[in-house]
């Protein structure tokens, strides 16, 4: 892999060693920026980290929210290539919400609450959420 600002298509964070195996999910998700909302698709996913399809527009290093079914995480994005990117999540994600995600059919949408939504990225991008 190369590093950032390489030239060779593919960046890559410092800390961008994954460092547990992956389950393949195939799940919408929301992501929340500072900059905005987009949607993609989680293609796996571990206890620290995910990655994700239809990343264009986020940068490396980039704080981002991801929401799917009933989950969330919050975290950094740490690579990317193209169109799919590794986010490295700032805490753990519960292993209840890891084998929950894995028994989840391909076309589940995310059950979002706009309002929590937007105060939970609101609060992220602000800086008061404590990691």
């Amino acid at each position: 892999m190369a590093k950032a600002g390489t030239g060779q298509g593919l960046l890559v964070s410092e800390a961008g060693n994954r460092q547990q195996s992956r389950l393949s999910v195939l799940v919408p998700v929301i992501v929340t920026t500072a900059e905005g909302t987009r949607r993609g698709t989680l293609e796996d996913l571990s206890l620290r980290g995910a990655r994700l399809i239809g990343s264009t527009g986020l940068g490396l290093d980039q704080q981002v929210v991801l929401q799917w079914h009933r989950f969330h995480a919050l975290g950094k994005v740490r690579w990317i290539e193209d169109d799919v990117c590794g986010v490295g999540f700032f805490r753990s994600l519960p292993v209840r919400d890891l084998l929950e995600t894995r028994e989840l059919p391909p076309h589940v949408e995310a059950e979002l609450d706009r309002d929590v939504v937007r105060r939970t990225a609101d609060a992220f991008v602000q800086g008061r959420v404590k990691l």
